[in-house]
């Protein structure tokens, strides 16, 4: 539990870890006197009770029959070692000297720069011995000495190549004359001395991680060889990567033969009517009924959401390993998802803030103040030319108090998810600032005649229930923009440029049909819609249009993409082109009727749809059945018979 709260926690830093650690409640006795020991300096007393504590799982039966071979033989090493820092500081103490954390790492240091050899031991007899060496010391060696030279940290966090010394620097060498051989010279003499050592083979090591590349010197290696030869060789990836090895789309197909494949969707009849839920049975109440405390009435509409429609529509398996079982990644990332819901935020509380400017009420009055003047023309509330540079400065704003948010709650991961850990995430945090100022720009060349009115408007909380195909609907639409007839856009922000949203439009190509018995590919918006039109009836407002906006930037024109479905008046307002002119292609493709009464049938028939999968899910259907290649993705299913 401690390391996956941790390792989804980018607040976490190493001061916290040893916080808690040092705390017998939240780890153990023995692990809090052991961090105590350490922080006192008693590196030799830290070993031994380390030492006791693998010597009573050593003696422990139970545990060593529960326990593999890797396991025991690991924990035989660990005793090995410890053993012999206990009597490394007892003949330090001999000597009159104290084994510390400050006499430790200067003995590591010293050893950073020497050749060390060791032999091969996890309980295996073997003549084999490893010598580890910094590979500036491979001079000191004959050609062809090893058998097999392995490079590790072959990268440019590891093995990068130093920069020059500045042009002072070498101005003054010059001018005096003296010679010097470049960083980069040395750097290739190195490591072409290193290889030379090797008789039989070489292997590289290096870091897999994002804005983490090839050292320059495995590049120049691979670079001797043809492109294709890894793929005609087959690919060896590291042991990190072992299930990748085994996924069905693999080079190895001998080896994803000898795998056997999982039979997904099959439940058990007895758990199928607790597939999905109606909103009133919480955990605590089906504990009871499985304790036999009480007997639970399943009568009532499931609780569901529209993220959770769409997951379902791309396939019922991964909908229920993913929202029913929740099976999810342990370590957080700083990936598109993460960076979507801060700038979710920033945009809401940046469209919000200026309405409130121009209501002359507080942020959080905004909801309410707004509804008397809800269809009225209010001067300030949308992104123009002339208030597009306050706009950008309160953004600025908004951007640094979601920012500080984050820190707000250090113990609650959701909400610290784009915390950068490097220069790289630093620059992408900056970057999104930069993108979200010119899709202010963008907007104010956009949505002509509409102004912003709702920005994550809730439903489906407490008292307000919501209908739609059969369940009850939770959730919030990321903004709604209102013209004075009463027309509403609705607007789902998604962090994608114009090929990733290309599929979220009505019709995925000019020449596709449009249908009312076959679903879009993306229902997300819709739903949204079809909810503001049937079940948010006191706003009285008639949905033309639910669009997708993204929020990431991109080199074509337009900057941003937008996608969706809409009459075709909502998109010459949309894309601010007059009807006598030619549609764009991305106007082209939402387009979904001529008015807003054929608008709504499309709404309608596509409710008829979703409910028919809803009864579906309430039946225990979860069978794998990706609709796509982009429907397996993200799913945490890895090996499933039905992968794309």
């Amino acid at each position: 539990m401690l390391d996956k709260s941790w390792r989804g926690n980018r607040t976490l830093y190493a001061t916290r870890v040893l916080e808690t650690l040092s705390k017998a409640a939240m780890s153990s006795r023995l692990c809090a006197e052991t961090i105590k020991s350490l922080e006192l300096g008693r590196i030799g007393s830290a070993a031994q009770r380390i030492i006791e504590y693998l010597s009573a799982e050593a003696s422990d039966e139970q545990s060593e029959a529960a326990q593999s071979k890797e396991t025991l033989l690991q924990n035989q090493e660990s005793l090995k070692v410890m053993s012999k820092i206990v009597s490394s500081a007892q003949e330090l103490h001999e000597a009159g000297l104290k084994l510390t954390p400050q006499t430790l790492k200067s003995f590591i240091d010293l050893c950073k720069d020497q050749a060390v050899m060791i032999p091969v031991s996890n309980g295996v007899k073997s003549d084999i011995q490893v010598l580890i060496a910094p590979v500036n010391q491979a001079h000191s060696f004959e050609p062809h000495m090893f058998d097999t030279v392995i490079f590790q940290g072959m990268d440019t966090l590891n093995f990068g190549v130093k920069a020059s010394d500045g042009a002072l620097q070498e101005f003054v060498r010059h001018a005096s004359k003296t010679p010097k051989v470049s960083e980069f010279a040395r750097y290739q003499r190195d490591f072409y001395t290193a290889l030379t050592t090797a008789s039989t083979s070489v292997a590289f090591e290096k870091v897999e991680q994002k804005d983490v590349f090839n050292a320059v010197a495995l590049s120049e290696v691979k670079a001797c060889y043809p492109k294709d030869y890894a793929k005609k060789t087959g690919l060896v990836r590291g042991e990190e990567e072992v299930l990748v090895n085994l996924l069905p789309q693999a080079s190895d197909q001998e080896r994803v033969a000898e795998l056997p494949t999982i039979e997904s969707g099959e439940i058990d009849p007895k758990l199928k009517n607790i597939v999905v839920l109606p909103r009133h049975l919480t955990r605590e109440t089906l504990e009871q009924e499985l304790q036999g405390l009480i007997e639970v009435s399943r009568e009532g509409l499931p609780l569901l959401s529209a993220s959770q429609i769409e997951t379902y529509l791309e396939c019922p398996y991964k909908w229920f390993t993913q929202r029913r079982i929740k099976i999810s990644q342990v370590d957080t990332e700083f990936a598109p998802m993460q960076m979507g819901t801060f700038i979710h935020r920033v945009l809401e509380l940046t469209h919000a803030t200026l309405l409130a400017e121009a209501l002359g009420c507080d942020v959080s009055e905004v909801d309410l103040a707004v509804e008397p003047v809800l269809l009225q023309d209010v001067d300030g509330s949308r992104i123009t030319s002339d208030n597009l540079d306050h706009a950008k400065q309160v953004l600025d704003i908004c951007f640094a108090q979601v920012w500080d948010e984050q820190f707000n709650n250090i113990n609650r991961a959701s909400s610290n998810e784009l915390i950068p850990h490097s220069i790289q995430e630093r620059k992408q945090v900056e970057n999104i600032r930069k993108e979200l100022k010119n899709l202010l720009e963008f907007e104010a060349s956009h949505f002509i005649g509409y102004q912003p009115r709702f920005f994550e408007l809730r439903f489906g909380r407490e008292e307000n229930v919501v209908e739609y195909a059969g369940a009850q609907f939770t959730g919030s639409i990321d903004r709604v923009d209102v013209n004075a007839h009463g027309q509403a856009l609705i607007i789902d922000y998604k962090h994608k440029g114009t090929n990733d949203l290309k599929a979220y439009s009505a019709k995925l190509s000019l020449d596709s049909e449009l249908s009312k018995e076959i679903l879009p590919r993306h229902v997300q918006s819709a739903i949204y819609a079809q909810i503001m039109r049937k079940q948010l009836t006191k706003y009285k407002l008639e949905p033309v249009a639910a669009i997708y906006l993204g929020t990431k930037e991109q080199k074509d024109k337009p900057s941003f993409a937008l996608a969706g479905m809409a009459t075709e008046a909502a998109t010459e307002h949309i894309w601010n082109i007059h009807p006598e002119n030619k549609k764009l292609r991305d106007q082209a493709v939402m387009v979904v009727s001529q008015n807003s009464a054929e608008f709504a049938d499309y709404l309608d028939a596509w409710e008829d749809l979703i409910a028919q999968k809803v009864q579906a899910m309430l039946s225990g259907d979860v069978r794998a059945n990706p609709c796509d290649k982009d429907a397996c993705k993200y799913c945490p299913v890895k090996l499933c018979d039905k992968r794309r």
